[in-house]
């Protein structure tokens, strides 16, 4: 594919940052930190059958991928009712799925401050010093996370000017810090998830705040792939698959948080692709991310 330029900046350097970018940073965004909020207990007081059902893994495991969890509570609506009960029982989900929704953006929404992390700061420094070589680049960075201070220290760290597509895209919507405003993010299962077919308004793709198609318009274009805090798992395979799949030439560099991840993103990248045609015809780096922890 021909580079993007902006007759000043060439094109080259992709950054895709998961929730391991927000907990380096200090701040409590795993699933069971907002399992332990106030908000997620308020969903089960209220007796929200989908908030107990993740409670109930939860509970089971000490650990909850809540994604995960609404696309096998879907599937198991529709084995265990037909009819009209499915249909009801249907009706009383999506209720549920978007109280659930709300109440993971209201939470993310009131973490305001998390931790100084120098390392981080330090290898965010790296990156923006890597746009400034003999030929100037820009750098299309996209967050998968909802936390608005992610645009704040992309900002703070980086250029503006060098932003493909102007601004960083957050493709799963973004928190503002306005108790006014609705939530709009985006929560659910990849299409090809368990998950009930009838139940399309889980899925990722058919939400209507998705911002999928900007991050498939310049994806492609990058030959160096910045991974960090993303496990490139289940419900978000849609957006890895492709670039896995038809990748040759470029530069992988992904980080991962210890030995046991190491070996979970392999395999979730092995599930998506030939992993050994991706390792043949690219250079794929894996690093441990756990060297910039707090």
């Amino acid at each position: 594919m021909k580079k993007e330029s902006n007759n000043l900046y060439t094109y080259n350097k992709a950054i895709l940052l998961g929730n391991g970018f927000d907990v380096a940073n200090g701040y409590p965004t795993r699933y069971q930190d907002f399992i332990e909020d106030s908000r997620f207990k308020y969903l089960l007081s209220n007796d929200n059958q989908l908030a107990k059902h993740i409670h109930r893994t939860y509970e089971e495991a000490k650990w909850v991928d809540i994604e995960i969890e609404i696309g096998k509570y879907s599937a198991n609506l529709e084995k265990e009712f037909t009819g009209a009960s499915f249909e009801k029982e249907t009706n009383r989900f999506k209720v549920e799925y978007n109280d659930l929704s709300d109440a993971l953006y209201w939470y993310i929404n009131s973490l305001i401050g998390g931790k100084h992390n120098p390392k981080m700061a330090e290898l965010m420094n790296n990156w923006k010093n890597s746009l400034c070589g003999n030929i100037p680049e820009r750098a299309f960075f996209v967050s998968f996370n909802y936390l608005r201070w992610d645009l704040n220290e992309i900002y703070k760290n980086m250029f503006k000017e060098k932003f493909v597509n102007e601004f960083p895209l957050f493709i799963h919507g973004i928190t503002t810090y306005n108790l006014n405003d609705t939530p709009k993010i985006v929560l659910g299962v990849d299409e090809n998830s368990e998950h009930s077919k009838k139940h399309n308004f889980i899925v990722k793709s058919y939400n209507k705040y998705s911002q999928s198609e900007i991050y498939f318009k310049h994806i492609f274009d990058a030959s160096h792939i910045i991974i960090f805090g993303c496990s490139i798992g289940e419900t978000d395979q849609r957006y890895f698959k492709k670039l896995f799949s038809r990748a040759v030439g470029k530069t992988f560099e992904i980080y991962y948080y210890g030995e046991k991840e190491e070996a979970n993103i392999r395999a979730n990248i092995a599930a998506l692709c030939d992993f050994d045609d991706l390792m043949t015809n690219n250079t794929v780096i894996f690093k441990d991310s756990s060297d910039y922890s707090l």
